[in-house]
């Protein structure tokens, strides 16, 4: 998005137009869209020339991926989660989302933030046809300690 204080204008671009604004502008430009990695993020800031880049759906399920990129600009090594930090930051997350909506709202949204951080774990699909079935919040909390506990069994 680019904006000055009295107009604001969103532009929607092929990565070979944003060399192009870039070169015509005075501002920062970021790059968005399909930054899903280390390697996107790099053919973004490579192709682009852009000042940053800003990464958006890649995200969802896996907060993690902002530290991945950041350690490869850097040069260093990016430490993969483990099942157990997976579990302990969807487990904060949905109780920051029953603080913050309540239980009923909080439920509801958990299901789409179970779908990403569960994406690519054992059994996943089975666990979330049932998890959309949950209509209790508590229920829902206790259900993902469970198989949590069983895929942190699988990783020792």
């Amino acid at each position: 998005m680019l904006s000055n204080k009295k107009v604001q204008v969103r532009f929607f671009l092929k990565l070979g137009k944003y060399k192009e604004v870039k070169e015509n502008v005075d501002i920062p430009v970021i790059g968005n869209g399909d930054v899903t990695d280390e390697k996107t993020a790099f053919d973004m800031m490579t192709q682009t020339k852009a000042d940053a880049v800003m990464v958006g759906r890649a995200a969802l399920g896996n907060p993690w991926v902002l530290e991945q990129i950041a350690c490869a600009f850097e040069g260093k090594k990016f430490i993969v989660p483990t099942i157990s930090q997976v579990y302990e930051t969807l487990r904060q997350h949905l109780l920051y989302l029953k603080e913050y909506y309540g239980e009923k709202i909080a439920l509801g949204l958990s299901r789409k933030h179970v779908c990403w951080y569960l994406k690519s774990f054992y059994e996943a699909k089975k666990f979330r046809e049932n998890y959309m079935k949950i209509t209790d919040f508590d229920v829902a909390l206790n259900q993902i300690d469970c198989y949590f506990e069983k895929q942190m069994g699988k990783e020792r």
